[in-house]
């Protein structure tokens, strides 16, 4: 019941709203650099831009797909961040094991209005760092220390402050050797 009264909720707010002012800040960056081009683009633009270039790719796409398509960019943006949010609170049963507590707690996050919110109404990427963060420590509760790596830095492709948590995760791991790989 939790799944589907918070899908009903982020598919009102990804389709039937036009979110925040950064739904419209995106839209302004997806056509600067599809006429400045991603490089030209950092060094100056109508908007200051300081997202990592996956990141800009990634939303560049989602504006082409929407003017060839008609679809609305507001909904095109919001829509993949609503479904990071649901792979997220999969990894969050995943991390917690299969317990009712593991259920309950996941339904709690999927429920939560802030996670409602920032993944289908704000229009940002923030919701994508949560699922690299929580998948990043799931692999390290596994010792599986490469992967850590890999879902860490797919994080920092989005947004840069993922990279607070590597400290942590660095000392969670048991050896040098497991550091090394996470690195």
């Amino acid at each position: 019941a939790a799944i589907v009264v918070g899908a009903f909720v982020r598919l009102f707010f990804v389709f039937a709203t036009q979110g925040t002012l950064d739904v419209d800040s995106w839209l302004v960056h997806t056509l600067a650099l599809e006429k400045q081009g991603l490089i030209s683009y950092y060094e100056g633009g109508p908007l200051i831009f300081n997202h990592p270039p996956p990141a800009a790719l990634l939303v560049s796409t989602l504006g082409k797909l929407a003017t060839a398509t008609g679809a609305s960019f507001a909904a095109l943006l919001r829509l993949p961040f609503a479904v990071i949010d649901l792979a997220t609170t999969a990894m969050i049963v995943l991390l917690l094991g299969r317990t009712k507590r593991a259920h309950q707690v996941a339904a709690l996050y999927w429920l939560h209005p802030l996670s409602i919110i920032f993944s289908a109404y704000h229009g940002n990427t923030d919701t994508a760092i949560a699922f690299f963060l929580v998948t990043t420590t799931w692999f390290v509760s596994r010792n599986k220390a490469l992967l850590a790596g890999f879902a860490l830095g797919a994080c920092l492709w989005i947004k840069i402050p993922g990279v607070l948590m590597a400290p942590a995760f660095l000392f969670a791991l048991p050896t040098l050797r497991a550091r090394a790989e996470f690195c």
